[in-house]
């Protein structure tokens, strides 16, 4: 799929598939896991891993990383039940970032990160994107990804 800008990807998103619907298939993903592995993923994406980990009953999954998850705003009832990194961006156009760090703030098995870079900062396709945010996340999955395997 091509867009115009993010705008008219997301407005995509929400008419092919919406977050329930993203969340179901991420569910039934993790749910056939047969190996350990490490979660990734980015704003819906990460929201939608969120809800589904805060259902999860398995031990395939060694760690969530979530990048700019905003709309875990509406979930904050929820917790995953895995290890779990935030990293949320310098700010957010729609809500105060503020009050949802601070209600995730002391959370068992969640780490919250604050980075200096705009909403979309690892997408060379957004408008947010820095190269030198992008590089901090890689070397942060990098990190995560010698951790788990032990190294």
């Amino acid at each position: 799929m091509d867009f115009i800008d993010e705008q008219h990807a997301y407005q995509s998103f929400m008419q092919l598939c919406d977050h329930e619907c993203y969340q179901d298939r991420v569910s039934a993903f993790i749910r056939d896991l047969a190996e350990e592995t490490l979660i990734v993923a980015f704003s819906a994406g990460a929201s939608a891993c969120w809800r589904a980990l805060a259902e999860y009953q398995g031990k395939q999954i060694s760690h969530f990383i979530g990048f700019y998850p905003g709309q875990i705003r509406h979930a904050l009832h929820l917790t995953p039940k895995v290890d779990t990194t935030l990293v949320f961006p310098c700010h957010e156009a729609h809500f105060t970032l503020e009050q949802v760090m601070q209600s995730l703030a002391g959370r068992d098995r969640i780490q919250l990160m604050q980075m200096e870079w705009m909403h979309g900062f690892m997408n060379p396709c957004s408008m947010g994107y820095a190269p030198a945010g992008e590089k901090a996340g890689l070397e942060l999955i990098e990190r995560r990804l010698s951790l788990s395997s032990g190294k």
